[in-house]
């Protein structure tokens, strides 16, 4: 389920009608959300399962939970938790949400979607009527990409 979130918030770049399900998968991805911790599995019969954030060789509950929530979250104009940097290597999946987090990912607004290979590896894109690259806290204005 926390891949889906990051995979549907994907779609929805390209296609905005994704949007209810995102925002359904970003609510029950929350649900695993035990304050500061999060829940790997919640079964009646066993006490709860804590997930791990060690991203090697593939990436951690953890860091697909929060890089789905903070890519809807910058999708929808809202605000992020500002997420400190963990250990190189194995935390490498994590550390990609916390570049996001810090304004390190061009945030491409345009009416219609712009072709990825036009675009850098650290984007994401949202529709509107203002054209605009918003990064590291800046915006510049753009007529056509």
């Amino acid at each position: 389920m926390r891949r889906s979130t990051t995979a549907i918030s994907m779609i929805y770049e390209n296609d905005a009608s994704w949007n209810t399900l995102m925002t359904t998968m970003a609510a029950y991805v929350e649900s695993f959300r035990d304050g500061e911790k999060w829940v790997e599995s919640r079964a009646a019969d066993f006490q709860p399962v804590f997930a791990s954030w060690f991203d090697h060789p593939v990436p951690s509950s953890v860091s697909l939970a929060a890089m789905g929530l903070t890519r809807r979250a910058l999708l929808a104009g809202k605000e992020t938790e500002v997420k400190s940097y963990r250990a190189p290597y194995q935390s490498d999946f994590f550390n990609i949400t916390a570049m996001m987090t810090h304004g390190l990912f061009h945030v491409i607004t345009s009416r219609s979607a712009v072709a990825w290979s036009q675009l850098s590896a650290n984007s994401l894109q949202v529709r509107g009527e203002t054209q605009s690259d918003c990064y590291r806290g800046t915006c510049r204005m753009w007529e056509e990409f």
